[in-house]
């Protein structure tokens, strides 16, 4: 694998497939078949060695991804949507997983329940007769201040087709990316995570754990605001995106 000379050649910057193929090609005796290559590639990242940064592009480290954990109510509210609605996706995330991240702490602690639209109402209602502080996605201050005042709420709100997700277990939550991208639409949702606090939230994130920043890319992309992230991302943090 000749670490010492892989680490060398590309540290503390990044480097795509064609480079490490080169690389790697170099130290061939003949020319390097794309199947080898392809099977070199798996095994660095196998053993920690590269760690994948978008698609194509590579940096020297382990892959460290960013795996939250679910709340006891957040797994209860979960199972309790799939009996009464068993044939509807739900994705369902907590705003308490941005706080580690962040100075200055929320005093509010809300889950999230995400939706398709046409089901938005309905969702609501039964939350609403079923559980306490459930409120449909604030669309004005009034709202908002409604949602922050009671400290902790159920937020119904709109399922975004193809919104990157995973599997914990049984209960479908956003990726990471797709909540970084969602910082910048959701505004009043996520009104503590605004201002400062959201480049405190990015840095902590992309300096701990490996951000696909692809991923963020066609998401912000289908979202419309790719844009407006990747200026912010640019121009108020310190990150190399």
């Amino acid at each position: 694998m000749r670490e010492n000379e892989l680490k060398e050649k590309f540290a503390d910057r990044r480097f795509t497939t064609k480079e490490l193929f080169e690389f790697y090609n170099e130290l061939a005796e003949g020319e390097l078949k794309q199947t080898t290559f392809r099977w070199r590639v798996y095994h660095l990242k196998k053993q920690g060695l590269i760690k994948t940064v978008s698609r194509g592009v590579y940096e020297i480290g382990t892959e460290i991804l960013f795996i939250p954990k679910l709340s006891k109510d957040a797994k209860r509210i979960f199972r309790k949507l799939k009996k009464e609605f068993p044939y509807v996706d739900f994705v369902i995330w907590e705003t308490e997983w941005l706080n580690n991240f962040m100075i200055h702490q929320p005093s509010t602690m809300n889950i999230i329940v995400e939706v398709e639209s046409d089901l938005l109402n309905d969702v609501f209602n039964f939350l609403y007769s079923n559980e306490k502080n459930v409120v449909l996605a604030p669309k004005d201050n009034i709202s908002t201040s409604y949602m922050l005042k009671d400290g902790y709420s159920t937020i119904v709100s709109s399922l975004v087709l193809h919104k990157p997700t995973l599997q914990l277990d049984k209960f479908t939550v956003p990726k990471i990316e797709a909540i970084i991208v969602d910082l910048f639409i959701d505004e009043i949702i996520l009104t503590p995570y605004q201002g400062k606090e959201k480049v405190n939230i990015l840095e902590n994130l992309f300096n701990e754990y490996t951000i696909k920043r692809s991923t963020i890319q066609q998401y912000a992309s289908k979202r419309g605001v790719l844009d407006k992230v990747l200026e912010f991302i640019n121009e108020e943090t310190t990150i190399k995106f």
